[in-house]
C-alpha cells in the first residue's frame, strides 16, 4: 500500500481539533518565554525547571489548577514530539501538581443560565445585525449551546421538525472525534416574545446567510465572516448590563 508522507502527516493532524493544537502551542510559548526570561533550558527541561514553572503559574500568576495542568501536558507534549523524556512523568513534578492540586484546588464556576423572563429583558440592536443576534442568543439557550459550537454553526446545519427546527452541532467537547448529532430547538408558545424558531425564521429571511448561520459583516457588506467567541461573550455581557441583570 503506497500511502504518501503528506497524508500520513494529515491525518495525524487530524487527531487533534485546532482549538487544542493552539492551545498547546500558547502554552509551550508561554513556557519558553518563562525560561528564556530565568536564563534556563526549555528543551529538554529538567523536572525542577518544570517544577519551579508550575508552581509560579499557581503562586505568581494565580492560574487556576485546570489551566496549569494544560501548561504541563503541552510541556510533555513538546518534549516527545522532540523524542525526549517527559518532565511531567518525574516524581518530583507528580508531586508538585499533587500539591497545587490540594493547595489551589476549586470546584469549577459554572455560571446559572438565564430564565425564559431574564432572556425577555434583553435590548437588541435595531436591523439584520440585532435580529442575528437575538436568533442566537435565542437558539443557542434552547439548544443548550456552547459558544464555540454556536460560532461553528453552518447555514446547511439547519433543518425543520414537527417541533420546530433542529441544529446540527459537527463537533462538541464530548464529541471527541466530530461524529455530531442533531440538537432539538422547539416553538415555544407560551413566550413568542423568546421563541428561537420565530427568531431565526426572522433573521434569515433579513440576513439571508449563505455559509454560517450567525456569521459577522464582511468587508464589502457580505454576510460571510465567522463570528468568533470574543463576539459573542461581549454580547452577553452586554445584553445582561444593558438588562441589569446580575453577570454572576
Amino acid at each position: 500500500m503506497n500511502v504518501s508522507e503528506f497524508a500520513i502527516s494529515q491525518n495525524r493532524a487530524a487527531s487533534r481539533a485546532d482549538s487544542t493544537i493552539a492551545n498547546q502551542r500558547s502554552q509551550a510559548q508561554n513556557f519558553m518565554r518563562w525560561c528564556d526570561g530565568e536564563g534556563v533550558s526549555y528543551l529538554p527541561a529538567s523536572p525542577a525547571i518544570v517544577e519551579r514553572y508550575l508552581l509560579w503559574l499557581a503562586e505568581e500568576r494565580h492560574r487556576s489548577v485546570s489551566t496549569i495542568s494544560c501548561a504541563l501536558w503541552a510541556i510533555n507534549r513538546l518534549h516527545r514530539e522532540s523524542s525526549l523524556p517527559e518532565p511531567g512523568q518525574h516524581p518530583d513534578v507528580q508531586t508538585a501538581m499533587a500539591g497545587i492540586r490540594r493547595r489551589f484546588g476549586a470546584p469549577p464556576r459554572q455560571k446559572r443560565p438565564l430564565t425564559i423572563v431574564e432572556l425577555g429583558k434583553f435590548e437588541y440592536d435595531a436591523g439584520p445585525d440585532g435580529l442575528r443576534d437575538r436568533a442566537a442568543v435565542l437558539v443557542g439557550s434552547a439548544a443548550c449551546l456552547r459558544i464555540a459550537e454556536l460560532c461553528n454553526l453552518r447555514r446547511a446545519d439547519v433543518r425543520t421538525s414537527r417541533y420546530g427546527v433542529q441544529v446540527f452541532v459537527r463537533h462538541s467537547k464530548t464529541d471527541r472525534y466530530g461524529v455530531g448529532h442533531w440538537v432539538d430547538v422547539p416553538r415555544s408558545s407560551q413566550h413568542p416574545e423568546c421563541c428561537p424558531v420565530a427568531a431565526l425564521d426572522a433573521w434569515l429571511a433579513a440576513g439571508d446567510p449563505q455559509t454560517w448561520l450567525f456569521p459577522l459583516l464582511a468587508p464589502g457588506a457580505f454576510w460571510t465572516r465567522q463570528a468568533t467567541r470574543h463576539y459573542f461573550d461581549g454580547l452577553i455581557k452586554a445584553l445582561v448590563t444593558r438588562a441589569g441583570l446580575d453577570p454572576r
